[in-house]
């Protein structure tokens, strides 16, 4: 029998057939309970595909740059580092071009990575050839540090298994980095946001990135939203692997890369909302941070040409994706460079040549900056008369503006969105003391994680050490750095989030501090041992701490989304944002819609004018003086359908703006169609003819019935401010019953406490149009507008 059988080398044909029998026959055996085509896996191998092309797009643009624009000639992980930041920052560049000329097309989702690859396939197989000799030269990993690399795998894998849903996408980056590449890409490009939209006019730099994601011409916007998602691991991927690992190299030549990384994950706020990857900025921002770092240490010497114009160039980057990242790192490079031109100047021999290169570097430089930057000053001030809309609007003519946005962004936001201290002394000691206690106070949102803190500490419980060591003066600039950075960070708009932006710094001193004390005598280690043990156990269950905003556990979504396969709910696996959706296929394409008090509205895939009251300057309905104002206004914006939720006002306008864009809406325009709790309306070429009583009936009830009957600019009152405080006298009172029946035939609109009870035969002619919630000082109440003569106006 075994004389049948082959023998040596023969042997290898007939194994590799049984073993690949044996996969043919089990997939046959499994694929009629769970179709083969249908698996969830070649989805995410696609997006994984599309994202890993598109990250060699950037680094290959970036490595060119390196080699032929800056000519410098680094080191492996430097190399990949700078790479990698600034290609990425240059191809977001070139999206915001294509934007310009209007070419977001399906076509240039493939054609543009794919000329960008094509520009360093000469390079590739030198770095193939480096990546090897590393690979040989390199000691083998101890078992020490063998399990330190499994435990860095295993943050990564949890941290993957997370993003599988598109559920884990923060609020933030669904309305504003991601609506904002959807509209872009509804239009064919880039254009002016009519209603002064803020963010698109503020620094967006990863919209743009998104928009290629959106232009994805297969699947849905499931799959959009999740090659997003899969951008930001593979950014976090590099900055973990090649950032940190590049800034530790820098502080501590003889370190060990390949284990250096690891130090990411003492931090374990990484791994919970809204500190962990849910497609925000913050961390395409970290990318730019070991960089930045490195570039400002390596140009600190000469102010060589090279590097100055590299790390300018990396800093217009930091400001073009975040302010919040931009107050943290720009500042202290920006000021080194002044100073350390002016130490070099005044200690050289030949002043006035050292004088004349140094301000032909920086002059050039500043110009560099400048063109950099131009994608967020000059489009804003081409668009909105101001590079800098909406800040400094006092200064600019910006258009759209008026009193009242400078009011709302002035005043009202600051009183309700900024988590700043007081601009008082205390308010400067306690930013002082946040640079020591951050990570021991949680600078969250209550409702996450409560008064526990989650971030990390051994970055601050350290510091003491590193005044025993040795060999540290690059380890304290970064310390110092992240210190200066910390300061402005609670100072400017604390948020735990925005602090992943510079945590490869953080986790880069951590490392190198531990990697010093490793080297110390056993007593040492084993106290070292002792902190980083205590750091992680508790940090251990954060993973399953059930706070997403958009979902209360990412993990527990997956699971649910992964489930769904064996239910043979195949389809039901990609459905996301279902009523916007609904709401893209009911409108015709091409038309825009005012989305009206709706932060949200991901998947709608058409252009969009947003009126929430913060968040824009050209729509005041409170300045209306008749509903013609309304549809002139929404006329010129090119609105052709609106959009609201049934019933319900967010109260982050005025109460009269309100009442008169629910007047206007129920009574002049036409009801299309209800999807899924929102109304959708059309917008007539010219208004129906109906009466219009600007008179308002207020019914209060915290001191006793009162009802007043007020002019309808007499509910203008902010809930925020000092004009919050001012309150119009009404043209009458009373408490009378029947006197409030008069007051209701006078009056076109109602407004009554949340709390109150009236009779229902007053307000007959009457319909409640929208809950309203309490904002500042304005209280909750229910509104309510005459009833509209138009048949379409039900609830069903």
């Amino acid at each position: 029998m075994h004389s049948l059988l082959p023998r040596g080398r023969g042997k290898t044909p007939f194994l590799v057939a049984t073993i690949a029998t044996g996969a043919v026959l089990l997939l046959a055996i499994s694929d009629p309970y769970y179709p083969i085509g249908r698996w969830l896996l070649w989805h995410y191998l696609m997006l994984l595909g599309f994202a890993a092309f598109t990250m060699l797009a950037a680094f290959s643009l970036g490595d060119w740059l390196l080699r032929h624009v800056f000519r410098l000639n680094l080191p492996t992980h430097e190399r990949f580092s700078f790479a990698f930041a600034l290609g990425l920052f240059s191809f977001e560049i070139g999206m915001f071009l294509l934007g310009v000329v209007g070419a977001y097309r399906h076509v240039t989702f493939f054609v543009y990575p794919a000329l960008l690859v094509a520009l360093g396939l000469p390079e590739w197989r030198n770095h193939y050839r480096r990546w090897l000799r590393i690979g040989r030269l390199g000691p083998k990993l101890s078992a020490a540090q063998v399990l330190f690399v499994l435990f860095g795998c295993l943050a990564i894998g949890l941290i993957y298994f997370s993003i599988l849903t598109p559920a884990n996408v923060q609020f933030d980056a669904r309305w504003k980095h991601m609506a904002l590449a959807e509209d872009y890409v509804a239009h064919g490009g880039l254009r002016r946001m009519p209603e002064g939209w803020v963010f698109a006019a503020r620094p967006h730099l990863t919209s743009y990135l998104y928009a290629w994601a959106f232009l994805l011409p297969i699947g849905t916007l499931f799959h959009r939203m999740e090659l997003c998602a899969h951008l930001e691991f593979l950014v976090f991927l590099v900055t973990t692997f090649f950032g940190i690992a590049a800034l530790m190299r820098r502080m501590l030549p003889n370190i060990d890369p390949r284990v250096a990384w690891i130090g990411r994950f003492l931090f374990p706020g990484v791994l919970l909302y809204d500190s962990s990857l849910s497609a925000g900025a913050d961390h395409f921002g970290a990318l730019l941070a070991p960089a930045i770092a490195i570039a400002t240490l390596r140009c600190y010497r000469h102010l060589e040409r090279g590097w100055v114009w590299l790390l300018i160039v990396l800093l217009s980057a930091a400001v073009m994706v975040k302010e919040t990242l931009a107050i943290m790192l720009v500042p202290l490079p920006v000021a080194m460079l002044g100073l350390r031109a002016l130490w070099l100047i005044l200690n050289h021999d030949s002043k006035r040549q050292e004088a004349f290169r140094l301000l032909r570097t920086l002059g050039f430089g500043l110009v560099l900056g400048l063109i950099t930057t131009a994608p967020f000053w000059l489009k804003n001030w081409i668009w909105y008369r101001n590079p800098v809309y909406p800040s400094l609007s006092h200064l600019f003519a910006s258009k759209p503006w008026s009193s009242m946005a400078d009011y709302r962004f002035n005043v009202e936001y600051s009183e309700s969105n900024m988590w700043a201290p007081k601009r008082t002394l205390m308010g400067a000691l306690e930013s002082l003391g946040a640079i020591f206690n951050f990570s021991f106070w949680p600078n969250d949102w209550s409702k996450f994680h409560g008064d526990r803190p989650i971030f990390g500490s051994l970055f601050t419980l350290l510091l003491p050490a590193l005044l025993w060591l040795r060999g540290t003066k690059r380890i304290w600039a970064i310390v110092g750095w992240v210190h200066v950075a910390l300061l402005t960070w609670y100072w400017v708009h604390h948020q735990d989030r925005y602090l992943q932006a510079i945590l490869p710094m953080i986790a880069a001193c951590t490392s190198s501090i531990i990697v010093l004390l490793w080297r110390k005598d056993r007593a040492v280690r084993i106290a070292l041992s002792l902190l980083v043990a205590v750091q992680l156990a508790l940090g251990a269950d954060v993973y399953f701490i059930q706070t997403h905003a958009m979902t209360g556990s990412a993990v527990k979504r997956v699971v649910d989304l992964l489930a769904l396969g064996h239910q043979g709910k195949f389809d039901e696996r990609f459905v996301i944002e279902q009523k916007y959706v609904a709401l893209a296929d009911a409108i015709p394409k091409g038309k825009r819609i005012l989305f009206h008090d709706m932060q949200a509205h991901l998947g709608s895939e058409h252009e969009g004018v947003r009126d929430v009251a913060l968040w824009q300057s050209g729509l005041n309905y409170s300045l209306a003086t008749h509903p013609n104002d309304i549809h002139r206004w929404l006329k010129e914006m090119g609105v052709n359908y609106i959009v609201l939720n049934a019933g319900k006002s967010s109260g982050s306008d005025r109460v009269a703006s309100d009442l008169l864009f629910f007047d206007f809406v129920y009574r002049y325009t036409k009801r299309e169609r209800n999807i899924e709790g929102m109304h959708v309306f059309s917008l007539p070429d010219t208004l129906f003819n109906v009466p219009y009583q600007d008179k308002v009936v207020v019914v209060t009830c915290e001191h006793g019935s009162e009802f007043a009957l007020h002019n309808l600019s007499a509910l203008k009152r902010p809930g925020y401010g000092p004009l919050s405080k001012l309150n119009e006298k009404p043209l009458q009172v009373t408490r009378n019953l029947g006197e409030l029946r008069n007051f209701y035939s006078r009056a076109d609109f109602a407004v009554v406490g949340a709390k109150c009870d009236v009779p229902a035969d007053l307000t007959v002619q009457f319909k409640k149009v929208a809950e309203r919630n309490k904002r500042g000082s304005i209280p909750a109440c229910h509104l309510y507008i005459r009833h509209p003569t138009t048949p379409d106006f039900d609830d069903s």
